[in-house]
């Protein structure tokens, strides 16, 4: 018996990859948050998620039996430059939200809130981290993929001074 593997072509069945992964990253942050606010270990989950969806997902025209490269995360490098520059938006917005989030801590409210802990900031810090290095590795797979895709520039030929339209 031989084994095939998994790949997923269809734009509907990676949607639903997607809805899945954001879907159980869900209660798997509710039961972290009962055993301490482990927030580390969704953002571990949906990382781990971003990368195995990069290795099994396949673009039109890609082959389906041979494996990726490790360094291409989609088919096409438009596509690479788009989620790159989401992911790193949203990282750029983690690294903003560190110190807002201990300002706002400073405005009086009409509410009892639990203080913040250091670990609420570290765990902003690794969540934008991880974007920043799931934005590295689709902008470097946009940056790889445009060179393969470049067409090689034309040579000219040996300039004849005798030609029609060479010199002389």
């Amino acid at each position: 018996m031989k084994w095939k593997p998994l790949r997923i072509w269809d734009w509907r069945i990676k949607l639903a990859y997607f809805v899945a992964a954001v879907a159980l990253g869900w209660p798997l942050g509710r039961i972290a948050s009962l055993i301490e606010d482990l927030g580390v270990v969704v953002i571990a989950f949906h990382i781990a998620a971003i990368l195995f969806g990069a290795r099994i997902f396949r673009g039109s025209g890609e082959p389906i039996d041979e494996p990726r490269p490790g360094w291409r995360m989609t088919s096409r490098p438009t596509m690479s430059r788009r989620f790159g520059k989401l992911a790193a938006v949203f990282a750029a917005l983690g690294v903003v939200n560190i110190p807002l989030l201990y300002l706002v801590d400073l405005i009086p409210r009409h509410y009892v809130r639990p203080p913040l802990t250091p670990w609420d900031g570290i765990q902003v810090a690794i969540s934008a981290a991880g974007l920043g290095v799931i934005a590295f590795l689709y902008l470097r797979s946009a940056r790889r993929l445009g060179w393969r895709e470049r067409p090689a520039p034309e040579v000219a030929g040996p300039i004849s001074l005798d030609a029609p339209g060479g010199i002389g």
